[in-house]
């Protein structure tokens, strides 16, 4: 039995990593957010998990032994947020010192890094120069670098991923930063209509199910992968699609609004993530469809209300 470290256990992708692991293996879990708790309407209750708030992990990081692997979900992930002292901390300062725990006692990293290191660019090169279009962006910069630094001198087994645009259940929280997927939804099963930004049609992403993302993260863990890899499907969809689908299957309208001014600077109009790197490190893998989600989740609402 394997003790596995989840930061940011509280979150869309840390509670599903932690409900994937809990369901998947036998392994003890050590969660970490900044809550007093783990939020019982995102993860199950077992005793094979122990919670820890950021403080008391943090202040006795040197405590915890025989660690076998950090997955580094936890962090600042609103690209609009503008406190620098409060990204800086989290999402930089934390980091290094759990980048130094696990370097330090040779635990293999998982750090979940972001696509939009790409901004612009119509190509994903994991070597590109990085853009940066928000302070959250910077700090994911800033990690690797550090990361980057550590791998030159040493044998430090560390897997970064660049997520791409990650959906699913579990983003109540994430307000305006949740996935269309989630936030269309939302709209059309409260209001019926769907609010839809303008040229939506010419606003592509690579789509990737919460689902998908932390099934890999575990077989990277599995397979013992480092190294740096884009995490997405490599199939692209326009954010007008994803409301069509939607608008179908709930039977609901679409109403065009304007974008708001301080998105457009860091809103991306183009991801989609070559996953070659990724597919030979961990096997061939069957990405789901979002347009299936899509009416999968109308038919877990009909099952729910039976």
């Amino acid at each position: 039995m394997a003790k596995l470290i989840i930061t940011g256990i509280n979150g869309f992708i840390g509670s599903h990593l932690a409900n994937y692991l809990l369901s998947h293996t036998e392994d003890e879990i050590i969660g970490v957010d900044c809550h007093d708790t783990h939020n019982p309407l995102y993860i199950k209750d077992t005793n094979r998990l122990k919670y820890f708030n950021l403080e008391s992990f943090y202040n006795h990081l040197e405590l915890f032994e025989q660690i076998d692997c950090v997955f580094h979900v936890g962090a600042i992930s609103s690209t609009t947020e503008k406190n620098w002292d409060k990204i800086n901390l989290y999402n930089i300062y934390l980091s290094r010192q759990l980048i130094d725990f696990a370097y330090k006692n040779e635990v293999p990293f998982i750090f979940t890094s972001s696509a939009s290191l790409y901004g612009h660019l119509l190509q994903s090169n994991l070597s590109c120069t990085h853009q940066f279009f928000s302070q959250y962006t910077y700090s994911k910069s800033v990690i690797e670098q550090y990361i980057q630094k550590l791998n030159t001198s040493s044998d430090f087994r560390v897997c970064v991923l660049r997520l791409f645009n990650v959906y699913g259940k579990n983003e109540q929280h994430k307000g305006q930063q949740a996935s269309p997927y989630f936030k269309f939804i939302q709209q059309v099963k409260t209001t019926g209509v769907i609010k839809l930004f303008e040229d939506s049609g010419d606003y592509l992403r690579d789509f990737i199910s919460v689902e998908d993302v932390v099934e890999i993260m575990y077989h990277a863990y599995l397979k013992e992968a480092h190294g740096t890899f884009n995490i997405g499907t490599g199939v692209t969809r326009s954010f007008e699609s994803i409301a069509n689908k939607i608008a179908e299957v709930y039977q609901g309208e679409i109403k065009t609004i304007k974008m708001p001014e301080e998105l457009k600077p860091h809103y991306q109009i183009y991801t989609k993530a070559e996953n070659t790197t990724l597919l030979k490190a961990i096997g061939e893998y069957r990405f789901r469809n979002i347009l299936n989600d899509i009416e999968d989740s109308k038919v877990t609402q009909r099952t729910q209300r039976v």
